[in-house]
């Protein structure tokens, strides 16, 4: 598969999320059946999971994707809703990226989060941590800029940085669907589409 090619996705998904951003052929299954899995399980490249952090996990979400998972298809999970606004109160309500991590390593798999989200002072998301990188994606202008991580920053992530190199994570290993991949996508703000789109392009230059 080449660069360009856009890949076949099975996408379990609220029926209104759109990945229009990314360069994947959509197919969305989230009624499958064991008479029609096997077909779409052949010709679809990876799987992805959107949670909505404001919503959580049905048990009907987390047996198709277990079942779907059998296969080890390449499987990425992408954390959505971070940010929501309150119609009662027109504040917005904010979800830890963290706490879904941890929901998903206890209810589906353990897998890789290489990103951290980083916050203002008001506790809005403006970037990432990479921690694959050791590096900072800051998205406080609007759009994406690579820096250096500062000492003070470097400490306070040093737990989550041992525990993903204990891990010995490499990039076979999701393109292989070893392990999942779990990403923070908050597209109104342009945070994890540049990220999502980085593992995409790892999956297609892995496969013929």
């Amino acid at each position: 598969m080449n660069g360009g090619k856009r890949l076949e996705a099975i996408v379990i998904a609220p029926p209104r999320f759109g990945l229009d951003s990314l360069a994947i052929a959509l197919t969305s299954h989230p009624t499958l059946t064991p008479f029609s899995d096997d077909l779409v399980m052949a010709k679809s490249d990876l799987l992805i999971l959107v949670i909505e952090a404001d919503r959580g996990l049905s048990q009907d979400e987390i047996s198709l994707f277990n079942h779907l998972r059998e296969s080890q298809i390449p499987s990425i999970i992408l954390v959505t809703s971070l940010i929501t606004a309150d119609p009662k109160t027109n504040e917005q309500d904010r979800w830890d990226f963290d706490d879904i991590v941890m929901l998903v390593n206890r209810t589906l798999e353990k897998g890789i989060a290489p990103y951290l989200v980083l916050h203002d002072d008001a506790g809005l998301p403006i970037g990432l941590y990479d921690l694959l990188e050791g590096s900072v994606i800051n998205y406080s202008a609007g759009s994406s800029a690579r820096e250096e991580a500062d000492l003070e920053l470097r400490e306070l992530v040093k737990d989550f940085q041992e525990e993903l190199d204990e891990e010995n994570f490499v990039p076979s290993d999701f393109t292989s669907g070893l392990r999942v991949v779990t990403i923070p996508y908050i597209p109104e703000r342009r945070i994890g589409i540049a990220e999502t789109e980085h593992f995409l392009t790892m999956l297609r230059q892995a496969q013929p």
